[in-house]
């Protein structure tokens, strides 16, 4: 297992546990009244969803490009966020080794 793939796993597994304990303390819709609290929560929250949107638009160039398939990851990110495009360089990574 090269370095790239190891610092993918660990933050991968961090973030999934972190992820889910946030959901668990406070449900799965919770951030939608902090997004909305203040113009610089919003403005934070606009910028991730462009980011994520910026994402999504490179795994399925990327994708392509190997002759993959990205449609569920970037269907999952509209879901859990940047655990699914972790994922797809979880794999991709997984793949070169």
């Amino acid at each position: 297992m090269n370095a790239k793939l190891l610092i993918l796993w660990f933050v991968f597994i961090d973030f999934v546990a972190y992820t889910g304990y946030v959901v668990w303390q406070d449900g799965y819709f919770a951030f939608i009244p902090m997004a909305i609290s203040s113009l610089w929560n919003l403005q934070v929250f606009l910028d991730l969803v462009i980011a994520l949107l910026l994402v999504c638009t490179w795994m399925l160039i990327d994708a392509r490009k190997r002759g993959a398939n990205a449609w569920p990851y970037v269907i999952a990110t509209f879901f859990i966020g940047s655990i699914a495009p972790l994922w797809y360089l979880i794999r991709r990574e997984s793949a070169k080794a």
